[in-house]
């Protein structure tokens, strides 16, 4: 199933060029919303197939539009170094 989803506004965009600092990415890693959300998705789909309950996962994904007008679909997080 997707859906799509309607915003309005602005939205700016900025690409950077480097990775987190590692001491950054390890203080992000260690937040309890993070593991929880990572013990959540690990766990669905075989909690889903012992109790036979749907479970929906979401995901965020961009589009990458090129100069030359090609576009590709990405989840966010694969983006990096492209």
């Amino acid at each position: 199933m997707n859906g799509e989803a309607l915003f309005s506004g602005r939205l700016a965009t900025r690409k950077l060029s480097r990775k987190a600092p590692l001491s950054w990415q390890i203080r992000n890693k260690l937040r309890g919303e993070y593991i929880r959300g990572t013990l959540g998705y690990i766990l669905a789909k075989p909690f889903s197939k012992l109790t036979g309950c749907a479970v929906l996962q979401g995901s965020l994904r961009a589009v990458k539009i090129f100069a030359n007008g090609h576009h590709g679909l990405w989840p966010i997080g694969a983006l990096e170094g492209h």
